[in-house]
């Protein structure tokens, strides 16, 4: 298949400047990144700083971010046109909360089934998007963005405020949910999908509007779901991919110089990788283990009737993608290709992940030989 390229841190207020000692700070330009996460979560503690202080000593700093967390510049659902107004310069976006802006760039994250590998996911994630779906690279042209990836994270778990011993006491259980996957899902096992950001779940839990959510494990901490959860189904339910955290103003990036541009693709890979691998792979087992024995969750297989459950979710939903993708106004041929390339993507990727293991380098490099050195601009 012919590819098409193209040219390419709680809300009080919590933001900071990475910067480089010995820098001429007067003649920096500063940029503003927003995101709806807390300080403590991965966006703002281990994807950005990574790139923004890349950026900064690379362009001997001429360039800084400024990074707002926790909804202190722009909430979940308005980042997107925050960035295509100049509100800020950067952030992060999840397409879910932006279907009919972002119609083919949700193709992605509504394959999550086929993804169980936070490496896997992310390279397949960002190479389909980047690479491989011009009308994805279009969306986003359309709200004067331009997205260029995001970290993987490990499988969701069913985490829920009470024991659940199997497939019958889940009937009629609310679940916090993101995406039309997670949806299909949640309805298979006889629940009620509620659609709230990862910033509102455990308040929800606590006030009882939902019982359970479909959340991966670091949540836990990054948005203190351990307050509320006693027990989680640990089978793994698709690992999440497809949103953008390095989503730019346009008008930002094609102000950039091609010397600053090629410095912002190395930084965005050091960035995916660092929070996918450290995240991931590092701090979530801690993070798990640490909840469990100090908030006395329990953890459990599901049993053959839950396993038999996401097998049939799961063997059903390319199809269930293609006709969501119909209703949005895709075309067939279009949406038959772009999932055809991701879930080969997703096949590619996972074999790359073996290779890179725990070594942050060896995905960072992977990242760019595959996908951002390919970039044009």
């Amino acid at each position: 298949m012919k590819r098409m390229r193209f040219s390419p841190l709680h809300a009080v207020a919590l933001s900071f400047a990475l910067s480089v000692l010995g820098t001429n700070f007067s003649a920096a330009k500063e940029f503003k990144y927003a995101t709806f996460t807390p300080p403590k979560s991965d966006v703002p503690r281990l994807a950005v700083p990574p790139f923004a202080k890349y950026v900064t000593e690379k362009t001997n700093g001429a360039i800084t971010w400024r990074i707002f967390a926790g909804g202190s510049l722009l909430g979940a659902r308005a980042t997107l046109d925050g960035i295509r107004d100049g509100i800020a310069d950067g952030g992060f976006i999840v397409p879910t909360f932006q279907i009919s802006a972002l119609p083919h760039v949700n193709l992605v994250p509504d394959l999550i089934a086929f993804a169980e590998d936070p490496v896997q996911a992310a390279g397949a994630g960002n190479e389909t998007h980047i690479l491989d779906c011009p009308e994805c690279v279009e969306d986003y042209a359309k709200m004067n963005a331009i997205n260029f990836g995001s970290f993987g994270t490990s499988s969701y778990w069913l985490q829920c405020a009470k024991p659940i011993a199997g497939l019958a006491d889940l009937s009629n259980r609310k679940i916090r949910v993101t995406g039309s996957s997670a949806g299909r899902w949640v309805r298979a096992l006889g629940a009620t999908p509620v659609a709230i950001p990862p910033t509102e779940i455990a308040p929800a839990m606590q006030r009882g509007q939902v019982d359970c959510a479909i959340a991966i494990p670091y949540w836990l901490r990054g948005f203190s779901l351990k307050d509320s959860v006693r027990h989680i189904i640990d089978d793994p339910q698709g690992s999440f991919h497809g949103h953008g955290i390095f989503v730019f103003n346009r008008k930002m990036w094609d102000g950039l110089t091609r010397e600053q541009k090629a410095i912002y693709l190395r930084g965005v890979a050091k960035g995916v990788a660092n929070a996918t691998i450290q995240g991931a792979l590092f701090d979530e087992p801690k993070v798990v283990d640490d909840a469990v024995k100090k908030q006395h969750i329990e953890i459990k297989h599901g049993d053959a009737e839950f396993k038999a459950a996401w097998a049939k979710h799961k063997a059903g939903e390319v199809a269930a993608v293609l006709a969501g993708a119909e209703k949005r106004g895709i075309k067939k041929e279009v949406a038959e290709r772009v999932v055809k390339a991701h879930i080969a993507n997703l096949e590619k990727w996972m074999e790359i992940s073996k290779k890179v293991g725990k070594d942050k380098a060896k995905f960072e490099q992977a990242l760019w030989d595959e996908i951002y050195s390919k970039v044009k601009y």
